[in-house]
């Protein structure tokens, strides 16, 4: 579940996913999650106002954007792209006292996102690895 703004989103990472998010960007959406897990550890014992600089200056909003609404459209066919730039606008890049996870700022999210992404495929890989078959007749 991605939560932007105070709105909850269901998202899917998938090939049509991370097509739609290379056509508008050229980069490759698991890469681009990839660093910010790399990122935040490469960071860890920086300070919190350091660590958010580093992770909001891996990929500028834009990127963002495209990314959150690349795999949260398949789910949810009627969220514009204006909807997510809103979001992620409002919410920011640092953070601030809030007192719930419902409007963390667009970095935060991308993190999670990419870590929970993380765990789904370490979970699951077995179930989506291909059948190899014996050629060696």
């Amino acid at each position: 579940m991605i939560k932007l703004c105070y709105k909850e989103y269901d998202y899917k990472i998938s090939l049509e996913a991370d097509k739609n998010f290379t056509d508008k960007t050229g980069l490759d959406l698991q890469i681009v999650l990839a660093k910010y897990i790399e990122c935040n550890h490469l960071n860890g014992e920086q300070t919190l106002l350091s660590r958010m600089v580093s992770l909001g200056s891996l990929y500028s909003r834009g990127v963002v954007n495209h990314a959150l609404h690349s795999v949260i459209k398949p789910c949810h066919k009627e969220v514009s792209f204006d909807e997510i730039c809103d979001g992620t606008f409002r919410v920011g890049w640092q953070l601030s006292e809030r007192p719930d996870e419902l409007s963390e700022p667009y970095p935060i999210i991308m993190l999670q996102l990419a870590l929970d992404h993380n765990d789904y495929c370490n979970a699951n890989i077995p179930e989506h690895k291909k059948k190899v078959t014996d050629t060696s007749d």
